[in-house]
């Protein structure tokens, strides 16, 4: 990257006027794609407005004690997610169902009734979690294919939900924390509620209820009130001042707790849309995961460190003209860019650029996607153009570097040798055989059971190659070098 930077550094410095000096500084780039959260949240709420948070709204304190003898509590302000039917847990011991709910918005306070007497005394501040949403059991189909007294194993469910259910979501059966394996939305009713098939991670075994009935259609199990926020689709934002898309890109979001160190487990879903808006992929993704089915813009090429030869722009094409090395007789050409992070296989099958000669000898192009050997060797002959393509097949190894090499053919022998006059025009790197990714949906999850503590952002796009688009330049009259600075911040 120092080679990049000096470049840069000397482009900039060639055009400035007399007296004065530019100076570079690296500033990482990240395109905000949700800014305002303009999707659904779920037992959590939108904080903020110039770049909102997602923050749990799934706890709150109890008002006043609680005697053995009470069958209800005040809140300290109103989580609207409680309703009926709601089950909370009381100072971190106590699990109760929601008979009945009065909000008071004046006071921001809620009266939370309970069906039966509680069973322990409660002080002031009680936490007050809640702990599971209800959802109504509408077919068991392992009960149906496995017919018997209990005890019986159950993987999947059929439930109704007021709210939508995740696959990293959590099922409470008596007293169980049930993890999902995957929720599939099967139809929505009539009045807005829906219907999913739900697999749990593992064959569970239920025991009876104490009357000996084991769980039919029409029981009520509860859904672990995790929060949760469910993106619209987003179509990618383009890049001024020419509107131009970006390359391949990281999804990435700004996550943690804003009171200590707790961490959460948190879980990303990511479903991909091409330019039709027809579904391409759906996966589950770290911070920082790659997204490689984008076109790479041949002005990326700028940005990768020279290892020998001259590169330049004309506007459309990188140049790169092979020289010869102090120690060789062989003009050389020879590119290397280290990939962070590294770039996964399974996402493309390669990519496509056209390479143009105008020289009078043929050229070679070796491009290497290392440590995966060599792709094959491409020669290029005199005064023409041809279409190279890069492949990238799923039994590769992770990319750590590329790197690019360009050598001058002898006709006559047809091994490296000779020297050329003319730069080698390189395009952009295009897909082979894959649609371009052009809108995302995305969802995150998080495991907390903390009131307004832990914090998420929306979704970050950061391209993972620079370009020239990405460069603005800015004069600071406040910071005085040389008459003036400039600032080349992505």
């Amino acid at each position: 990257m120092p080679g990049v930077l000096s470049r840069i550094r000397d482009v900039i410095n060639s055009e400035m006027p007399h007296y004065s000096a530019a100076f570079t500084r690296l500033v990482s780039l990240a395109l905000p794609l949700d800014p305002f959260l303009t999707g659904n949240a779920r037992f959590s709420r939108k904080v903020g407005s110039i770049m909102c948070l997602m923050m749990g709204d799934n706890v709150t304190y109890s008002r006043f004690g609680i005697n053995v003898n009470d069958g209800q509590l005040f809140t300290t302000d109103v989580v609207d997610w409680i309703q009926p039917g709601s089950l909370l847990l009381l100072d971190r011991n106590e699990l109760v169902t929601v008979d009945d709910v009065t909000t008071d918005t004046v006071n921001n306070t809620m009266k939370i009734q309970f069906p039966e007497k509680l069973r322990g005394v409660k002080i002031a501040n009680s936490q007050v979690l809640l702990y599971g949403h209800p959802l109504e059991v509408m077919a068991v189909p392992d009960q149906e294919q496995h017919p018997g007294p209990p005890p019986y194993t159950v993987q999947k469910l059929v439930v109704k939900s007021s709210v939508k259910i995740y696959d990293a979501d959590v099922l409470a059966i008596r007293f169980s924390n049930l993890p999902l394996q995957s929720a599939s939305l099967a139809n929505t009713t009539p009045e807005g509620e829906f219907v999913y098939e739900v697999t749990l991670q593992n064959n569970v075994q239920l025991p009876p209820e104490a009357s000996g009935r084991r769980p039919v259609v029409g029981d009520t199990i509860y859904l672990r009130a995790y929060p949760a926020y469910e993106s619209n689709l987003i179509p990618l934002p383009t890049i001024p001042p020419h509107q131009d898309p970006f390359g391949p890109f990281l999804v990435d979001y700004l996550s943690g707790t804003t009171l200590d160190e707790t961490s959460f487990e948190e879980w990303l879903q990511v479903t991909t849309y091409d330019d039709g808006l027809n579904e391409m992929w759906t996966k589950v993704m770290e911070k920082n995961d790659p997204i490689l089915q984008r076109t790479v813009k041949a002005d990326a090429l700028l940005f990768w460190q020279v290892l020998h030869g001259k590169i330049n722009w004309n506007g459309s094409h990188v140049l790169a003209l092979p020289t010869t090395p102090p120690e060789g007789d062989v003009d050389v050409f020879a590119l290397h860019y280290k990939c962070v992070p590294e770039l996964p296989p399974g996402q493309v099958e390669g990519w496509r650029l056209k390479v143009t000669n105008d020289n009078a000898v043929p050229v070679r192009l070796v491009v290497t996607l290392d440590p995966n050997p060599p792709q094959p060797v491409i020669d290029v002959p005199a005064g023409s153009t041809q279409s190279v393509t890069i492949s990238f097949p799923d039994t590769f190894e992770p990319v750590q570097r590329l790197y690019l090499y360009i050598v001058p053919i002898d006709p006559v022998t047809g091994e490296p040798g000779g020297s050329v006059t003319e730069p080698i025009k390189l395009g952009g790197w295009y897909l082979v055989n894959s649609r371009r990714v052009d809108t995302l949906r995305y969802t995150y999850l998080v495991k907390s059971d903390v009131r307004m503590v832990y914090g998420a952002t929306g979704l970050f796009a950061k391209p993972l190659f620079l370009l020239t688009d990405y460069l603005k330049a800015s004069l600071n009259f406040d910071a005085k070098v040389n008459n003036g600075k400039v600032v080349i911040q992505p």
